[in-house]
C-alpha cells in the first residue's frame, strides 16, 4: 500500500482535533514529568512553547480552509484572520521566547510537539492501512508469499 491509496479525506478536521488534544496532552505531561526531573523553568518552557505551537498549528489550519477549502471564499475574511494570526501569535511566542527566562532547548522540543504528534498519527494510519490491507489479503489466501502456493488445511487431508 502507498501513500496514494490512502483516501483523500485521511487527513480531515477530526484527525487533526485529535492532533491538537494529544499534542496538549502530551504537552501538560511532558512539562510535568521534566518540572519534577530536570527543573521548574524546563517543564514550563515546554508547556508554554507547546501549547503556543499547538495554537499556531490550528490558526494556520484554519486560514487554510478559509483559503483553499471547499466552500466560498472571502477574501477580507481571509486578510483579517491572517492580519490578526500573525502579530499575536508571533508576537506572543516572541515574548515567551525573549522573556520568558527558559532554557533555549525546552521551547525548541515544546515547538516540535504538535508536529511530532502529527508525524506519529500519519504514520500509525499508514501502519494500520498495511496491516488491514495484509490481513484481508491473508484472509483470501492471496497474500504476497511469492510463489508459494498456500493450501487450506482440508485440502491437505484430501492429498
Amino acid at each position: 500500500m502507498s501513500i496514494q491509496s490512502l483516501p483523500a479525506t485521511a487527513v480531515d478536521a477530526a484527525f487533526l482535533r485529535r492532533v491538537y488534544v494529544y499534542s496538549l496532552v502530551l504537552a501538560g505531561l511532558a512539562a510535568l514529568v521534566l518540572a519534577q526531573t530536570v527543573s521548574r523553568p524546563w517543564g514550563l518552557g515546554f508547556a508554554a512553547a507547546g501549547v503556543w505551537s499547538v495554537a499556531n498549528f490550528w490558526a494556520l489550519e484554519r486560514l487554510m480552509r478559509m483559503g483553499v477549502g471547499p466552500g466560498p471564499k472571502d477574501p477580507v475574511a481571509i486578510m483579517i484572520a491572517g492580519a490578526v494570526k500573525a502579530p499575536v501569535l508571533y508576537g506572543l511566542g516572541a515574548v515567551i521566547v525573549v522573556f520568558g527566562k527558559f532554557p533555549p532547548l525546552s521551547l525548541i522540543a515544546g515547538f516540535s510537539v504538535p508536529m511530532t504528534v502529527l508525524v506519529l498519527k500519519v504514520i500509525g494510519r499508514i501502519l494500520s492501512a498495511k496491516m488491514n490491507a495484509s490481513n484481508e489479503l491473508v484472509g483470501t489466501g492471496l497474500s504476497d508469499q511469492g510463489s508459494q502456493s498456500q493450501v487450506h488445511p482440508t485440502q491437505a487431508r484430501e492429498g
